[in-house]
C-alpha cells in the first residue's frame, strides 16, 4: 500500500511542480516539493528493511531544510522566508530539484545494488585475509585510548564556555592543549567505526556506544547539538538496520520490539530536549510546553532555506574564483605540514575572520559574512548546506550530480556493507557525514578521508593489529610446541 501512496503522491507532485512552473505560482510549488517529500518517504517505507538510509536522509532533509517553512505556514500562514517572490520560487525550486534528483537516482541504483538472500548469509564472513577478531580488539583499544583525549578536549571546550560565553568559543578560543590531543581525538570516530564494521556481537558494543553517545552529550557544554544527534542517528537509525538488514539466520535480532518502543519514545523526547537546550543556551524565555517545543525545534534547526535563499540574494559578490564544493578537498591538500614545507605557504585561513569568508574555501564562512558581517565577527554564522554550495558552484545540474552521489553511497551500503571490514568502516564513516549534509558541506565526508590524521589511524591500526596477530601466532606456536613436547614424554 505504501509503494502505491508514493506513486500516486509523485505523480500529484510532478502536476503541481508544472502548474507552478505554467502560472509562476510559489503556493503550488510549495505544496509539490512537500508532497514529493511525502512520496519519497512512502517510497522507503514500502520497503524499510532495505530502504532506511534513504528514509534517514529524507527525514534529516526535513528537519534541516523544510521544517522551519512547514511549521511557518502551518501555524503563521506565510513561508518564513522574508525574500522577494523571485528569490522564493528559486529556492522552492532547487528543494523541488534535490528530492525529485533523490528518488530518480535511488529507482535506478536499487536494482544495481540489492541485497540476494544468498549474499547475505555469507556477506560478513568475506574478510578473508583479516582476521576479525583481532582486528576488532585493535580498533578497541586505540578507541579507549583516544576517547581520553576526546574527553579532555571536550572538557576544555566546555569549561572555556563557562568562564566566558558561547559566542566567545567561535570567535576566541584557541586551544592551550598540545596539537596530538586534537589529531588523537579526530582519530577516535575513526577507530570507533572501522570497529563497529568488524560486527561485534551486542553486548560486546554496548559500553562502547554508550560511551560514543556520552561524548557526543559532553558536546551539549560548549552550545554544540549536532554531535549528541549525529551520533544517534547513525547508531539507532542507521547502523542496527544495517545489522539487521544482514544478520544471519542463526544471529541474533537487532531489530525487536524493545528497539522499536525504546525509538518510539526517544525520537520525540530527542526533540523536545533540543528545543529546551537551545533555548537555555541563548537564555530565552521558553514555556514548557510540548507543541511550543516541537515548533521552536524546527524553527532553530531549519536554516537551509535561508541559506538558499542567502546565496542567490548575495549571487553577484561571491568570488568568482572559488568552487565552494571542493572545498574540503583543498584544505586537505593546503593544510598540511609538507604543503607548507614545500611552498613556504600558510594558505589555511581561519573561521569568523573577514580573510577567512573572502579568501577562504568554507562556504559557510563565505555566505555568513555577506549575510551579517558584525555578527559574523562576534562568532554567529549561517552555516551551510550542500544544496547551497553545488547550486552556487554549478546551478541545478550541481545539485542533481551531488544527490547522485548520496543516493549511490546508500545504495552501496545496502549491497556491498561486510564484504571488507575497512571499506564497510569509511562507509559508516561516510553515511554520518552525508545523513548532515542538509545542512553542511557538500563533500564533508571526503574531508574525513582525505586528511592525514585519517592515514595515520589507518597505519596505527595496521601496527596494533600486526603486534595482535603475530603474538597469536607466537602463542599458538607455544601451545603447539607445549602440546608435542607432552605427548613425547608420554610416549
Amino acid at each position: 500500500m505504501f509503494i502505491l501512496f508514493s506513486w500516486i503522491s509523485l505523480a500529484t507532485s510532478i502536476i503541481l511542480w508544472a502548474v507552478s512552473a505554467a502560472f509562476t505560482d510559489n503556493l503550488f510549488l510549495f505544496f509539490a516539493f512537500h508532497i514529493m517529500w511525502i512520496s519519497n518517504l512512502l517510497y522507503a517505507l514500502s520497503s524499510v528493511r532495505k530502504r532506511f538510509i534513504f528514509g534517514v536522509f529524507n527525514l534529516t532533509f526535513f528537519i534541516f531544510v523544510m521544517g522551519r517553512m512547514t511549521m511557518s505556514y502551518i501555524f503563521y500562514g506565510n513561508f518564513g522566508l522574508e525574500y522577494s517572490s523571485d528569490v522564493i520560487n528559486n529556492v522552492f525550486s532547487i528543494i523541488m530539484v534535490a528530492l525529485v534528483s533523490l528518488r530518480a537516482f535511488y529507482a535506478v541504483f536499487k536494482n544495481r545494488y540489492i541485497v540476494i538472500e544468498k549474499q547475505r548469509t555469507s556477506a560478513i564472513t568475506n574478510n578473508i585475509r583479516i582476521n576479525g577478531e583481532l582486528l576488532r580488539k585493535a580498533c578497541i583499544y586505540l578507541y579507549w585510548i583516544t576517547l581520553a583525549f576526546s574527553i579532555v578536549n571536550v572538557m576544555e571546550k566546555v569549561l572555556f564556555v563557562q568562564t566566558t560565553s558561547y559566542a566567545d568559543y567561535y570567535t576566541s578560543f584557541s586551544t592551550s592543549l598540545p596539537s596530538i590531543f586534537a589529531k588523537l581525538d579526530s582519530m577516535n570516530e575513526i577507530f570507533f567505526f572501522i570497529y563497529l564494521a568488524t560486527n561485534p556481537r551486542k553486548k560486546e558494543m554496548l559500553i562502547a556506544s554508550i560511551s560514543f553517545l556520552a561524548l557526543g552529550a559532553l558536546s551539549l557544554g560548549y552550545g554544540q547539538r549536532n554531535p549528541i544527534a549525529l551520533r544517534f542517528c547513525i547508531l539507532l537509525l542507521t547502523y542496527i538496520p544495517l545489522r539487521e538488514l544482514f544478520r544471519k539466520k542463526d544471529e541474533e535480532k537487532w531489530i525487536t520490539k524493545k528497539y522499536k518502543f525504546g525509538l518510539t519514545l526517544a525520537l520525540p523526547a530527542a526533540i523536545v530536549f533540543f528545543s529546551f537546550w537551545g533555548s537555555f543556551r541563548l537564555a530565552t524565555d521558553q514555556s514548557f510546553k510540548i507543541a511550543d517545543a516541537f515548533i521552536n525545534f524546527f524553527d532553530s534547526q531549519g536554516n537551509s532555506a535561508r541559506i538558499l535563499a542567502e546565496t542567490i540574494v548575495n549571487w553577484s559578490i561571491f568570488p568568482t574564483n572559488r568552487v565552494y564544493t571542493v572545498g574540503p578537498l583543498v584544505d586537505f591538500l593546503t593544510n598540511n605540514f609538507i604543503y607548507k614545507l614545500i611552498f613556504n605557504s600558510s594558505s589555511y585561513y581561519s573561521g569568523f575572520t573577514v580573510e577567512g569568508a573572502l579568501n577562504g574555501w568554507n562556504f559557510g564562512n563565505a555566505i555568513s559574512y555577506f549575510y551579517d558581517p558584525f555578527r559574523y565577527l562576534q562568532g554567529v554564522g549561517l552555516g551551510s548546506t550542500y544544496l547551497a554550495e553545488t547550486y552556487k558552484d554549478f546551478g541545478y545540474i550541481g545539485v542533481v550530480i551531488i544527490s547522485g552521489v548520496y543516493v549511490w553511497i546508500m545504495c552501496y551500503a545496502t549491497k556491498n556493507y561486510g564484504k571488507n571490514f575497512f571499506v564497510s568502516g569509511v562507509v559508516l564513516i561516510f553515511l554520518y557525514k552525508i545523513i548532515y549534509a542538509p545542512r553542511d558541506l557538500a563533500l564533508s565526508f571526503l574531508g574525513k578521508i582525505f586528511s592525514f590524521t585519517f592515514i595515520l589511524a589507518i597505519a596505527l591500526i595496521f601496527i596494533i593489529y600486526k603486534f595482535l596477530h603475530l603474538s597469536k601466532i607466537r602463542k599458538e606456536s607455544i601451545t603447539g610446541d607445549d602440546r608435542e613436547k607432552g605427548i613425547n614424554e608420554s610416549n
